[in-house]
């Protein structure tokens, strides 16, 4: 007797219903561990003794509203030891890490209200373990209800000092304090002054430095909110004339969630309608289009604010999902949700996470299974309890640690180094997807002088997110001692995952020659020759000098053996500033140089071409 089989076409409907509930279904598992219940908190898995396994730091206000600032050290096995860290109790506080002594280890920035300094602090907490943090008071502004980020805005290899807030008259300031290395100085900026407030930067013009997207408000007026990005230029950030809704109490964070090599916006927040008068609390993407401009992409998630919302991949597909929790519907109730990611629509998965209001999240590996595990307080309205619970990601798809890219190579110009590489590769985050991470050091292995927050090995990530660079596979450093140094590469995946370090590659930085110009610029009487853009190229550059009198031009491009490759530009000019396009698309992937030469003035620089 045959054996009865179902039709083709019916198995097919059927495996395709099955793939798609686990889709929406994906397995975590609550694990009970004794975190204090907090909310209006600051959380991290974050490694912070160098052991390879996450710790948790956690701040907020528990059931009494009585503020906390607890470290449990990751003895493994999911055995968490609370330690006496000698962090102050905080509240309304934002936090970030770096290592700001480089010393090797992970220092905390906060801004927050301190119930020990019975006032409102922005101090750096150097990390000492197994001793304790050591308090460093800098003289920064204290801040709080605010924003605060280690970020290098001039590229000098020193973590800089970001802050936004509210000061002890309630009035709002932004400030940034340039590291000069053993102390702080004030930069003017021009930026906005906001509180309730989100910063965020990431190079997403991919020229090589750090770019600001800010939102929050200017005063207590409604009409005040704002949303803007700051370009980052020569170290100076100017309006970037991109439209974004204006948010307050909000949360941004990028991320490639298409892998097309450019960084996207991920929102939530208050916004104030004018014509009703009401606030409403919303959710967008904000797709990079490659081109300087962002759109709009529909989305359907739900409307948050006082929260905060993050990239990350928890299916290992290869592609960013979302992690939001934050106030919905008036404050009145709230949402904790993971948002997955199918080819850009984005669907709710199924979990047991409590609906909580003035919540946080982070993401990490707890457990190095190669799983992104999820650090979730908040307040619950159903229990009138404030909780912190940790979630284990239990999907069953495999992920490896991505490979480390190839093709190191380091350029000069004058003062200003440039380091570029090719791409790395992962079994599911595509190519254009993947982040990477840069470190400088004066002895092999070392990074003494740039150290990633995020780096690890083997997988592993010391403070899970997004590399150093972002996307890109370029960046430049200046103001560097004469000396040796040693620098290296490694792939991020978008589950965070590190490949190993690429092995070192070496440099050797002389001070510039007397005359040789400004570093950033190439000036010398008038004639300035740019630094193409963007560097690294494919095909295409932009290139711009400028001639202080006419004069006959002629602008060279050589390959790394001399030969000459194309005349551009050979031309009489008048005083002024001009640019051209260059196209390499006959060329192959390397070094070229381009030289111009003007009334018995001559300057040659380098560009690299990455097809």
């Amino acid at each position: 007797m045959s054996k009865s089989r179902m039709p083709l076409i019916p198995a097919l409907i059927f495996l395709n219903i099955l793939i798609t509930n686990y889709a929406v279904c994906q397995p975590f598992e609550k694990i009970n561990l004794s975190f204090p219940g907090l909310s209006h908190s600051k959380i991290n898995w974050i490694d912070l003794n160098n052991d390879r396994l996450l710790d948790v730091f956690i701040s907020g206000v528990d059931d009494s509203v009585t503020a906390k600032s607890q470290v449990y050290i990751n003895h493994g096995g999911g055995n968490f030891v609370l330690i006496n860290s000698g962090l102050p109790n905080i509240t309304n506080a934002s936090i970030a890490w770096a290592d700001f002594d480089k010393d090797g280890d992970l220092d905390l920035l906060v801004s927050a209200y301190s119930s020990g300094h019975n006032g409102i602090i922005t101090r750096i907490y150097e990390n000492l373990l197994p001793a304790s943090f050591a308090e460093r008071d800098f003289g920064f502004a204290d801040l709080h209800s605010g924003s605060v980020k280690w970020i290098d805005y001039n590229n000098d290899s020193h973590p800089d000092v970001f802050i936004t807030g509210l000061d002890s008259g309630g009035s709002p300031q932004l400030k940034l304090y340039k590291n000069t290395g053993n102390s702080f100085s004030e930069i003017q900026t021009g930026l906005p002054s906001v509180y309730f407030s989100s910063c965020e930067f990431y190079d997403f013009d991919k020229d090589g430095d750090a770019d600001l997207l800010i939102s929050g408000q200017t005063n207590e007026n409604k009409n005040s909110y704002l949303t803007e990005i700051f370009i980052n230029d020569n170290s100076s950030f100017t309006e970037s004339g991109i439209e974004l809704p204006p948010m307050s109490k909000s949360s941004s964070a990028w991320g490639d969630f298409d892998s097309d090599g450019y960084g996207d916006i991920v929102m939530q927040g208050e916004m104030f309608n004018s014509s009703t008068g009401n606030t409403e609390f919303t959710t967008a993407i904000f797709r990079n289009n490659g081109d300087n401009t962002f759109s709009k992409h529909a989305s359907g998630l739900p409307g948050l604010s006082s929260g905060n919302i993050l990239w990350a991949d928890f299916d290992n597909d290869g592609f960013l999902d979302i992690l939001a929790v934050g106030n919905h519907s008036g404050n009145a109730t709230g949402i904790a949700g993971v948002y997955r990611n199918n080819n850009g629509n984005f669907t709710e998965v199924k979990t047991v996470h409590p609906d909580l209001t003035y919540g946080q999240v982070s993401i990490g590996d707890f457990d190095n299974d190669f799983r992104i595990d999820i650090l979730l307080t908040g307040h619950n309205p159903s229990t009138k309890k404030n909780i912190t619970y940790v979630y284990r990601n239990l999907t069953s798809v495999i992920n490896e640690a991505p490979v480390e890219p190839k093709g190191l190579t380091t350029t000069f110009d004058n003062a200003v180094i440039h380091f570029n590489w090719l791409e790395g590769t992962d079994s599911s985050t595509p190519s254009a997807g993947l982040s990477y991470n840069l470190r400088i050091g004066t002895f092999p292995g070392g990074d003494d002088i740039l150290s990633p927050a995020g780096s690890g090995v083997n997988g592993f990530s010391r403070l899970p997110g997004t590399g150093n660079t972002g996307t890109g596979r370029s960046w430049h450093i200046e103001g560097l001692e004469p000396g040796l140094y040693y620098w290296s590469v490694q792939t991020v995946d978008n589950t965070f995952n590190t490949s190993e370090f690429t092995a070192d590659n070496t440099f050797t930085f002389q001070n510039p020659l007397p005359g040789s110009g400004n570093p950033s610029t190439g000036n010398t009487n008038g004639y300035i020759l740019m630094q193409n853009f963007p560097n690294p190229f494919n095909p295409f550059t932009n290139i711009k000098y400028e001639i202080p009198n006419e004069a006959v031009v002629i602008i060279k491009i050589f390959d790394t053996n001399g030969r000459l490759i194309d005349t551009p530009v050979n031309e009489y000019k008048q005083a002024g500033s001009y640019s051209f396009i260059f196209s390499g698309e006959n060329l192959s992937s390397g070094i070229y140089y381009y030289k111009i030469e003007a009334a018995g003035f001559s300057l040659t620089k380098k560009m690299v071409l990455l097809r």
